[in-house]
């Protein structure tokens, strides 16, 4: 289940969360919920729920059956209301334990077990899971299951794994069901994992908006583009409006295998543009671009 912020997520902060939910049903136990807003870590108010901290990981136990998890890179950590969790900072503090073993972090509620292989980076299917109860079987499930775009196929932004972006679709000429907005923030970013079979130089093309930003500037801007955590810049020429979309490409070395992509906003990027899909394009593609 993925709800939509308070605040229509229309290039807007919109840092996005995970919460693990439990269903109590049949079905698989668990939600991915999103939220929107900026950091009141910090904030002087008391909060009732209690955090973990692994490294660049944070997780808080908001009830038994729910935990927010937050990866940041640069530790700035965000904290805002979401739809569906309305009147948190009123949540009674949820009993747990946590444990750090074997290189794992063990959390433990009444109705479910989170883990995550410490040290190990961002989030995804191999280094977090989930073991809930779902009546009386126990569902173990890895919410954060990435999606892989192979070499020479057009992929949606908006399928990806992103974090602080929105999807949106109030602008015409997209592609697939809308658009990923935003990237105003640093740490802002999607990432996709892709695998190519031959050593070589590759492409790798995005489809984007440049109109004028929520900061009033109509300006060519930058992007972070990180190759299994190498950087280079991404330059986004201005489009006449968000309406309008346009292509720019870098070209990256592969060796033959498996990749981890990210289009990030980085510190000293200025970003505030709309991804609408991208492609990673293979050495014999025709054509200097690829053609939406």
């Amino acid at each position: 289940m993925i709800s939509r912020p308070t605040i229509p997520a229309l290039r807007r902060n919109a840092r996005w969360y995970l919460l693990i939910a439990l269903a109590l049903s049949v079905a698989l136990a668990a939600a991915v919920l999103i939220g929107a807003g900026r950091n009141s870590v910090g904030d002087q108010k008391v909060q009732r729920f209690s955090t973990v901290r692994s490294g660049d990981a944070r997780f808080q136990v908001l009830s038994p059956t729910l935990i927010r998890t937050e990866y940041a890179g640069d530790g700035s950590f965000l904290d805002a209301a979401t739809f569906n969790a309305i009147g948190r900072d009123g949540f009674a503090r949820t009993p747990y334990t946590s444990r750090t073993s074997d290189g794992w972090l063990t959390l433990r509620t009444s109705a479910m077990t989170l883990k995550y292989k410490v040290g190990s980076g961002p989030f995804n299917s191999k280094n977090l899971s989930v073991e809930l109860k779902a009546g009386d079987r126990r569902v173990i499930a890895t919410p954060w299951r990435r999606a892989t775009c192979a070499a020479d196929t057009l992929c949606e932004a908006e399928d990806m794994a992103y974090n602080g972006l929105a999807t949106a679709s109030d602008h015409s000429g997209y592609t697939g069901t809308g658009f990923l907005a935003g990237f105003e923030n640093t740490g802002d970013a999607l990432t996709v994992d892709t695998s190519v079979e031959t050593t070589g130089r590759y492409r790798f093309a995005v489809r984007y908006a440049n109109g004028v930003a929520g900061d009033s500037q109509h300006k060519r801007r930058t992007l972070t583009l990180s190759i299994d955590g190498t950087d280079r810049t991404l330059s986004l020429p201005t489009t006449s409006d968000w309406d309008s979309w346009a292509q720019a490409a870098s070209s990256v070395p592969l060796d033959a295998g498996r990749h981890t992509i990210s289009l990030k906003r980085a510190t000293g990027d200025s970003g505030n543009v709309n991804i609408d899909s991208l492609a990673l394009l293979q050495p014999n593609s025709a054509g200097s671009e690829h053609r939406w």
